[in-house]
């Protein structure tokens, strides 16, 4: 894969958060989300529809195998070549209630192979095998997944270690994992091994063909938490981040993120039965967004939005100007186009000086609904306004005076005719002591 995959996910991730809406825009009023931080948004437009403790400081748990896979991605271009099992790498995670892979010393895979470990197994190992392969040493790659943060505009982020393990100096927000999810899931590779519930690895050197089990239950139809639009995602617990996933769903061509970050793990409903509540959570919001929201046309091209006064003609003193295209946003079902407003305050006032050609673009407006900004719009002229000669070379000469051209000759000129003025008080006081020498020796 190329270097141009990530600047292109780069530049994607702050579009989105460019034109997203502000947080908790909307809120859902059939049920609470039980897990401390979480956000809802939606893949195509980047709007966020809802968020909880979006910018608060938060463990990342196994959500840091994205960035592992994601600078994976970007910095190998075969991911057939093979690794050969570290085994001191495997021995750095004794002791530590990893969740592994069962990879083994001496053992043989390609980078492909490891990917699928790392993101549908979950495994410690594969990311330390991956990261010293990628990075040469440890320590360089997680240097790597640190400067991806940075060109992501992660900026509340700090990576320590590959795979997740608890650290003070391992740290994200849900913002900012809005942002890595952007820019992973738009990798295919990434995108497709988070689908899969099941995958068959085959035989390598030392072991035989094992089938890998996903940790996502939205997607693995043998549980009870399988929702069947969740098209996949990625886990995530230790003790201090609690249980974490972030995830994908589609329905009639509407696509959503979703991220759930330290749900409780002992929760129990009001029967006293243990739920994963990180998926209970996940579904309710996806349930939400799609039951509740809907693309609508809210503004049509063409249509009249505005004046701006018009100046340097004789014709015309104002023109009206005219959405240059429509505008589709996702919007509540209840919404309607009474609940639109394109602020058009910044040209009150302003003035566009001719020659203006029809359908010619003169601003862009936000438009906004409930006091949310929901895109923006071109506004364009509606008709040709041919500009006066007369009043164009009027601006010009008095618009010279202050140029430093003009403000130079002046000073020239001042000085010269100073000169000149000099000159000639000199000249006529000659003269004069001439006229009054010869009139003495008459």
């Amino acid at each position: 894969m190329k270097k141009s995959i990530l600047s292109f996910l780069i530049i994607l991730s702050v579009f989105c958060s460019v034109f997203s809406l502000s947080v908790s825009a909307y809120a859902p009023s059939n049920f609470t989300v039980n897990a401390e931080y979480c956000m809802l948004s939606n893949m195509d437009t980047g709007e966020i529809l809802y968020s909880k403790n979006a910018d608060e400081k938060l463990y990342p748990a196994s959500i840091t195998k994205l960035m592992t896979a994601l600078v994976v991605c970007e910095n190998v271009d075969d991911l057939n070549q093979t690794v050969t099992i570290d085994g001191d790498l495997l021995e750095s995670l004794l002791g530590t209630d990893s969740s592994l892979s069962y990879i083994v010393k001496d053992e043989v895979l390609s980078i492909d192979q490891l990917l699928h470990y790392l993101l549908i197994t979950s495994g410690n190992d594969t990311a330390l095998v991956l990261a010293k392969y990628v990075g040469g040493t440890v320590d360089r790659f997680i240097e790597m997944m640190n400067e991806t943060a940075a060109k992501l505009g992660m900026n509340s982020t700090r990576f320590d270690n590959p795979h997740g393990l608890p650290d003070d100096n391992h740290y994200t927000t849900v913002n900012d994992i809005h942002k890595l999810a952007t820019a992973a899931f738009g990798v295919e590779k990434i995108k497709t091994i988070c689908s899969y519930s099941r995958y068959q690895m085959p035989a390598t050197n030392l072991h035989g063909e094992r089938t890998l089990s996903t940790t996502n239950f939205l997607i693995d139809k043998t549980t009870t938490y399988f929702y069947k639009y969740c098209t996949g995602g990625k886990t995530g617990y230790t003790e201090s981040a609690g249980r974490c996933i972030v995830s994908t769903a589609e329905k009639e061509g509407m696509h959503y993120l979703s991220i759930v970050m330290n749900a409780d793990p002992k929760y129990t409903d009001a029967n006293g039965n243990r739920k994963r509540i990180e998926f209970t959570d996940t579904a309710r919001l996806f349930e939400w967004a799609f039951n509740n929201f809907s693309y609508k046309t809210v503004i049509d091209k063409n249509e009249y939005l505005g004046d701006i006064d018009v100046g340097l003609s004789w014709e015309d003193s104002n023109i009206q100007l005219f959405a240059g295209e429509s505008l589709t946003a996702l919007l509540p079902n209840e919404a309607n186009k009474n609940s639109i407003e394109v602020d058009l305050k910044f040209i009150e006032g302003k003035k566009v000086d001719a020659p203006i050609e029809k359908g010619e673009t003169i601003a862009i407006a936000n438009v906004y609904y409930a006091n949310e900004p929901i895109g923006t719009i071109e506004l364009c002229a509606a008709k040709k306004v041919k500009r006066s000669t007369l009043k164009y070379l009027w601006m010009l000469f008095v618009g010279s005076f202050d140029t430093i051209w003009f403000k130079l000759i002046f000073v020239v000129l001042g000085v010269t005719l100073l000169l000149y003025w000099i000159i000639c008080v000199v000249q006529i006081n000659s003269i004069n002591r001439k006229r009054r020498n010869i009139r003495r020796h008459r």
